[in-house]
């Protein structure tokens, strides 16, 4: 006499169970698209985008502003003469290749600057799109459960909503733990060689003795000025593409590893 394999159902139990876990699901996803604004795991996102927008915006101001004075110095002329001859002469020419290079680190840092300044006023809405689409996935899976679709509008629906915001913040820790050693050996290396450099917003001095003692200080001060950046140019370029490179690590490829990771685990379940 042959025996029948006992066959597995769904009880009521469960099925019930997990209708009422997706209405709970869409009714917080519901409101968390009504009140976005209010999300505390965005909002601590948004502060933390918010945080390395200034922090790259300070970078920018001193990266143009030692443009400013590079070009300055590079453009300098001096008048020498001998008798009735006379020429005017560059000497700190040689700084043009660093005023370059400056330049472009400056508008590199320009582009992060601008992309966390949108993220900070992007994930809200962002946020706000995905808490959308988990709500309309977990309704249609409460009414379609056999649907593929519903699944993954829920899945992307919460990872925009939730996963987004948290892998950030979690980045962002992680970063500060991982980083902030170097972060601040850089920025000290900046700061101690662009101690010297400023603007002279001087008046002009009137007679021509004055004048020329100006113009000898000057080019005194722009010599002085030229030899500290020069024998220290490798150390500065270093430390602003570390800062630059840090930023990006920040912005980009911890928060973008995280999410990835979070993806696979998703898809893994």
């Amino acid at each position: 006499m042959s025996r029948t394999a006992p066959t597995t159902r769904k009880t009521p139990v469960s099925g019930w169970t997990a209708k009422l876990i997706l209405a709970v699901i869409a009714l917080l996803a519901i409101g968390g698209t009504l009140f976005h604004e209010q999300n505390p795991l965005t909002r601590s996102a948004e502060a933390r985008a918010t945080e390395i927008a200034v922090a790259s915006a300070a970078t920018y101001v001193t990266l143009r502003t030692m443009n400013a004075v590079l070009s300055s110095a590079t453009e300098a002329e001096v008048t020498a003469g001998v008798f009735v001859a006379e020429g005017t002469v560059k000497p700190l020419r040689a700084l043009e290749p660093l005023d370059d290079t400056i330049e472009k680190i400056s508008s590199a840092v320009f582009a992060v600057m601008v992309a966390t300044g949108v993220l900070s006023v992007g994930l809200g809405p962002l946020g706000a799109v995905g808490a959308a689409l988990a709500a309309v996935g977990a309704v249609l899976l409460i009414a379609l459960p056999a649907r593929r679709l519903s699944g993954t509008l829920a899945v992307y629906g919460l990872l925009l909503w939730v996963g987004l915001p948290l892998t950030f913040v979690a980045a962002q820790e992680a970063a500060t733990f991982l980083t902030d050693p170097t972060l601040a050996r850089h920025q000290a290396t900046i700061a101690e060689i662009t101690a010297a450099v400023t603007l002279s917003d001087a008046s002009p001095a009137e007679g021509w003795w004055e004048r020329a003692r100006e113009t000898v200080e000057g080019m005194e001060r722009y010599g002085d000025l030229a030899r500290t950046i020069w024998n220290r140019a490798d150390e500065l370029i270093a430390a602003y593409v570390g800062l630059l490179s840090l930023y990006l690590v920040r912005l980009v490829v911890l928060p973008v590893a995280m999410l990835l990771g979070l993806v696979a685990l998703v898809r893994r379940i």
